[in-house]
């Protein structure tokens, strides 16, 4: 992280055929719904890869994975800022934290504990920036990933590291970037070419310490067969294209995929600390095998019968024409 950075329609009665058309795309999402609700996490892909850069003297990132013994597993992006020092404690803080709050989560729900992770890691930074002189104004980013054994990926997100989603071929950004050039693209005030100039790129509007304080982004997502997600630092995406991102993950496993974008990020400049996570959750299906309904093994059965019961016929049939 660069040292610096701060903070009306009308009504009418459906036909018959228009009904039965509804019902059956009703009945259509509803397998769907069941379907996806029947996947549970097997197994998860994943690389990290974390990097000081090519113009930093330290790595002020911090890139983690846990799991607890509910099946719970953590990704998290830390980008410390606050001078040499600052940077790392506070991003050491908030991985400290993240894994702390999830081992001790155990069975429970973690809807709302990855906010609260990024809460308490703001209120620790706080109190630790207020105890030591020398770490006052110090503070971070957070992305946090959470994916369930049923089949849940949660989020929680301060600050301009991101997460994405990679998804039948297209790749799509899950967080919004709490920064002063974010805002003003999002006004239309500026274009994406010019927010990577822009003097004020390195200024946050939320990160972790800044202010007692703090509204979290949110998301909760039910994954599908083949979903992969990235987690990076502005080390990465700075230098490195969604499109460009999208073609590194396709191209290879997780772990091969995360240190080939570190690289890629460093063959550019390399100008500030570069971490990634490339996540792959591994589903099965809880559904049973598809079975036969009773009725319709009735009604094949007797076609079988009726078939056998012709052919019968007519070989006998032969057999009279041929001998009479």
């Amino acid at each position: 992280m660069i040292d610096g950075r701060r903070e009306a329609s009308a009504h009418t009665a459906p036909s018959d055929r228009l009904a039965r058309e509804h019902e059956n795309e009703r009945s259509a999402h509803h397998a769907e719904g069941s379907r996806l609700h029947s996947l549970r996490v097997e197994a998860i892909d994943a690389g990290s890869a974390s990097d000081v850069g090519l113009s930093r003297n330290c790595n002020q990132d911090r890139c983690i994975q846990a799991a607890n013994s509910a099946g719970h597993h953590l990704f998290l992006v830390a980008d410390g800022m606050g001078g040499h020092q600052g940077g790392e404690v506070a991003a050491q803080i908030v991985a400290d934290t993240c894994r702390e709050l999830l081992i001790s989560a155990g069975k429970s729900s973690v809807e709302d504990l990855c906010a609260y992770m990024l809460r308490e890691s703001n209120r620790r930074i706080r109190a630790r920036s207020e105890s030591d002189p020398r770490l006052q104004g110090m503070g971070s980013t957070g992305t946090v990933l959470v994916v369930t054994p049923r089949g849940q990926v949660h989020i929680a997100h301060v600050g301009d590291s991101r997460a994405y989603r990679i998804r039948a071929g297209e790749i799509q950004r899950l967080t919004t970037d709490h920064s002063v050039v974010a805002s003003l693209v999002q006004a239309s005030l500026i274009d994406s070419a010019e927010a990577s100039e822009h003097p004020r790129r390195d200024e946050l509007l939320r990160s972790l310490g800044a202010r007692e304080e703090l509204e979290v982004e949110v998301l909760s997502l039910t994954l599908e067969p083949g979903d992969r997600f990235v987690l990076c630092s502005d080390g990465l995406w700075s230098l490195v294209g969604d499109t460009e991102m999208l073609r590194k993950v396709n191209a290879s496993s997780p772990a091969a995929a995360a240190r080939a974008l570190v690289e890629l990020a460093n063959l550019r400049g390399g100008l500030d600390n570069i971490s990634v996570h490339v996540i792959e959750p591994i589903l099965r299906s809880t559904l049973p095998p598809a079975t036969v309904a009773p009725h319709r093994a009735s009604l094949r059965n007797g076609f079988v019968r009726a078939l056998i019961v012709v052919g019968l016929m007519a070989l006998a049939l032969r057999w009279i024409i041929t001998t009479g």
